[in-house]
């Protein structure tokens, strides 16, 4: 609400910005590299990406989250 934000508490979206793993650079990074492998013949598996994004975010992913940036970024063949 206007009366919270006045008190310098954040929004909604200012607080999921900081859970994210990747910024929004990151993530297209990490697509355009994913991409990259898969042309040369060599997809990584869904294990390979997660051991990967965790080096970068140095923090544990959801189980989900590998899944979700496949689908959120339209990457399914």
């Amino acid at each position: 609400t206007t009366c919270a934000r006045f008190n310098g508490r954040p929004s909604r979206q200012q607080t999921h910005d900081l859970e994210r793993a990747l910024t929004p650079e990151q993530e297209q990074a990490l697509k355009k590299h994913l991409l990259s492998i898969a042309s040369w013949g060599f997809p990584l598996r869904v294990w390979q990406v997660r051991e990967l994004v965790e080096q970068l975010a140095g923090r544990e992913l959801g189980k989900c989250w590998v899944t979700r940036f496949i689908k959120r970024h339209d990457l399914a063949a």
